[in-house]
C-alpha cells in the first residue's frame, strides 16, 4: 500500500518571506487604526489626551490582561469615547475615571 505524500515544507526563503510580509501588514494595520483613533478627538480635547495617552494605554493593557487585540480594541474605544465628550469638565473626569492624573 502506498502512502501519500506529505507536502515538503517551504524552503527557508519562502518562509522568511511569507513572515515579512505577515509583519508589514500587522504594521500598516497598527499604523491605520491609530490613525483613526486619534482623528476622532476634537482639538479642544487633545492637550489633554496627550498628556493622559499612557495612562490610558496601561488602564486598557490592564483590562485586557495583556491581550494586544484588546488593548487596542480599548485604546480605539477610549479614543471614540472621548472624542465624543461635550467639554473639558466630562473629557477630565473621564480621563480620571481612566487612571490619569490630571
Amino acid at each position: 500500500m502506498k502512502h501519500p505524500s506529505r507536502p515538503s515544507p517551504p524552503p527557508p526563503v519562502v518562509a522568511a518571506r511569507r513572515l515579512l510580509a505577515a509583519l508589514a501588514l500587522a504594521a500598516l494595520a497598527g499604523c491605520a487604526s491609530s490613525q483613526t483613533m486619534e482623528s476622532s478627538i476634537p482639538p479642544a480635547g487633545r492637550p489633554m489626551w496627550d498628556r493622559c495617552s499612557s495612562s490610558i494605554s496601561a488602564w486598557c493593557h490592564r483590562q485586557g490582561q495583556g491581550d494586544p487585540t484588546l488593548d487596542r480594541d480599548c485604546e480605539e474605544n477610549a479614543a471614540h469615547d472621548y472624542g465624543a465628550l461635550a467639554d473639558d469638565v466630562a473629557r477630565r473626569n473621564y480621563l480620571t475615571a481612566h487612571a490619569c492624573a490630571l
